[in-house]
């Protein structure tokens, strides 16, 4: 998520067209006939993101086994 905040391109995208395809089974992102419509889907996604958490580094706190063991705790998997 922080990738395009910072102006990397997306990985993955995914555009649908929930009117005509409900299931979403057909991904509009990867054609050249949708590019007007990702980039403004891009701009709301970033405007939004940013307005839910301001413009500072997000406060997550990371738990898996790796971010623990960087803290000295060893996490036995059960």
């Amino acid at each position: 998520m922080e990738g395009p905040l910072q102006g990397e391109p997306a990985v993955y995208e995914e555009l649908f067209d929930l009117k005509n395809d409900p299931e979403e089974t057909t991904n509009l992102a990867m054609g050249d006939t949708n590019t007007q419509m990702l980039e403004k889907m891009r701009t709301v996604w970033k405007k939004e993101i940013k307005n839910a958490r301001g413009s500072d580094a997000p406060q997550v706190l990371r738990y898996t086994s790796d971010s623990e063991s960087e803290r000295g705790m060893i996490i036995d998997p059960k």
